[in-house]
């Protein structure tokens, strides 16, 4: 029998992991009183850290990084978009020359 892992919200991944580092227990004893797959853990941490390592890296606040971070998928689309486009172009244009 397999246990339903609960959803947790970031606020609430962010104050289990605070309560980790503070806490002194091993990941294991954590994980379990806690009823958390550590590998699901692990990554929760690693992106916490690689967070704020970007936040202190480029000095952006995380309303501007995820703002940036819009602006570039938008981007990614558009571009996308005018691939698709340039595609047909070039297949219209092959098939009637």
């Amino acid at each position: 029998m397999t246990v339903k892992q609960k959803a947790y919200t970031a606020n609430q991944k962010v104050d289990l992991i605070l309560q980790f580092l503070s806490s002194g227990k091993s990941l294991s004893e954590f994980c379990a009183q806690h009823q958390i797959k550590q590998d699901e853990f692990r990554t929760w941490k690693k992106q916490f850290f690689q967070a704020g390592r970007d936040s202190l890296r480029y000095g952006i606040s995380f309303s501007t990084y995820k703002k940036r971070l819009q602006e570039l998928e938008e981007k990614i689309e558009r571009l996308e978009l005018d691939n698709i486009i340039l595609r047909a172009t070039i297949r219209f244009l092959r098939e009637r020359g």
